[in-house]
């Protein structure tokens, strides 16, 4: 990267991004990088007007060994073989030719060849235990047999139709935009959200409390009400 092919704006924009990136890859070679542009910012040049900031979960040191892993076993053309446990508990051994490290949401996902299946499988990183990098190399598969996630990583959605009050719509605009966010006289709000008919999207409404009630399809309504009645037995 040359120097005067980049505007001092340019090179905090890259930086900017790269900050984020960097949170989310957890790796020693995107740092390394975010120091090299630094060093290449104009020292007279104002601060970044942008700043990020995210929590330091413990859990990120343990991702951070298999995400490495990953991404060495990817480069170097090795297997995988690890521990893997479903979102039903069920516990597998499997050996994988690894093809492609995914982040959607706030998961990291693993897709490879599966050999125990025969097929493509997408894997959650953090369901993945006793992770080894075996010596055994692999030609990538030019043509894999159909995908097929082994974590709900990509569920069917439904359009719901939910009452917010105003301390959650700034929430609710961030994930799916002003649009869906209607004022109503009652002094709340009626949005209109795509989520999961399943625990995955239970769960995400579950989690706003009683800042959200969902108004229809009944369908829904009824299976959410199930669901919070089956979370709150142990507790009566």
């Amino acid at each position: 990267m040359q120097r005067s092919r980049w505007s001092s704006a340019d090179l905090e924009h890259i930086l900017t991004a790269l900050g984020g990136l960097e949170q989310i890859l957890l790796s020693e070679e995107v740092q390394l990088t975010v120091k090299k542009i630094e060093a290449m910012v104009n020292p007279s040049a104002s601060a970044g007007t942008i700043q990020l900031s995210f929590y330091d979960w413990a859990g990120r040191s343990e991702l951070r060994h298999i995400l490495k892993s990953c991404q060495e076993a990817i480069s170097g053309k090795k297997v995988l073989a690890f521990d893997y446990i479903d979102k039903n508990g069920t516990a597998t051994q499997r050996t994988v030719e690894p093809a492609q490290l995914h982040f959607s949401e706030n998961s990291w996902y693993l897709k490879g060849f599966c050999l125990e299946r025969r097929a493509e499988r997408i894997f959650k990183l953090s369901r993945i235990d006793r992770l080894d990098v075996k010596e055994q190399t692999f030609i990538p598969r030019e043509v894999l047999p159909e995908s097929a996630p082994e974590t709900g990583y990509q569920p069917e959605l439904v359009e719901v139709q939910a009452w917010i009050t105003p301390g959650v719509k700034d929430r609710f605009i961030e994930r799916y935009a002003h649009r869906s966010v209607q004022p109503h006289g009652s002094g709340k709000f009626r949005a209109t959200i795509h989520v999961p008919q399943s625990p995955i999207g239970f769960q995400f409404l579950a989690g706003f409390g009683t800042n959200v009630e969902i108004a229809e399809p009944q369908a829904y309504v009824e299976e959410f009400r199930e669901y919070l009645l089956e979370m709150a037995k142990p507790y009566r």
